[in-house]
């Protein structure tokens, strides 16, 4: 996949993220203070959402790693994106379990990482005077621990990143795999070589 076809991907669907966003920021109640937003893929790439969490929500919970983190905890349901940018310019993925060679699934994983940086930079995840910490995940895949990972020391500051990352990859460790395998590795290195 060339890098102008995953960089116009990403483009498009940056601007259905950014209109998630503002479609999402009427709901909020007056003064929720939005932490965190995730873009998440289920694991057969059928469907794109997001999520988002408030320091309100996370007040009434544990507070627990896992519900400060885990997108399945988060105050918000899936908010739906529009993601046909991804199966228009990168096709459908299909055969996701081979080699990242073979497949597109890279590409997709990609795509949703940048279009969150374009999305970010246009403001679609700052609230008040907050900026919130964005990833992206994967639904019922041990390759969530490494794509909200990478995918977070690349979206965010580096200050964020560091803030975050204890506590995202407990989260993500104890809800994917207590033992911390993480998927497939093959897949995590191409993601990285290309982001």
């Amino acid at each position: 996949m060339s890098d102008e076809t995953l960089n116009n991907a990403a483009k498009e669907l940056a601007e259905a993220i950014v209109q998630a966003m503002n479609q999402f920021r009427p709901t909020l109640e007056a003064g929720a203070n939005v932490y965190a937003v995730t873009l998440v893929v289920l694991d057969d790439f059928s469907d794109v959402q997001m999520y988002a969490n408030t320091e309100q929500h996370l007040a009434t919970t544990d507070g627990t790693d896992l519900d400060r983190w885990y997108f399945g905890e988060f105050w918000s349901e899936g908010l739906p994106v529009n993601f046909n940018a991804l199966t228009k310019k990168l096709g459908e993925v299909e055969d996701r379990d081979e080699s990242p060679e073979k497949g597109n699934a890279v590409s997709w994983l990609v795509a949703m990482t940048r279009a969150m940086k374009l999305a970010s930079e246009q403001g679609a995840f700052k609230f008040g005077d907050q900026q919130a910490t964005v990833f992206c995940s994967m639904v019922d895949s041990l390759n969530a621990i490494w794509l909200e990972d990478a995918s977070a020391r690349f979206l965010n500051s580096a200050e964020a990143y560091a803030a975050a990352t204890p506590g995202l990859k407990a989260a993500s460790n104890e809800w994917y795999q207590p033992e911390g395998e993480e998927g497939h590795p093959a897949l995590k290195a191409a993601y990285e070589s290309t982001l």
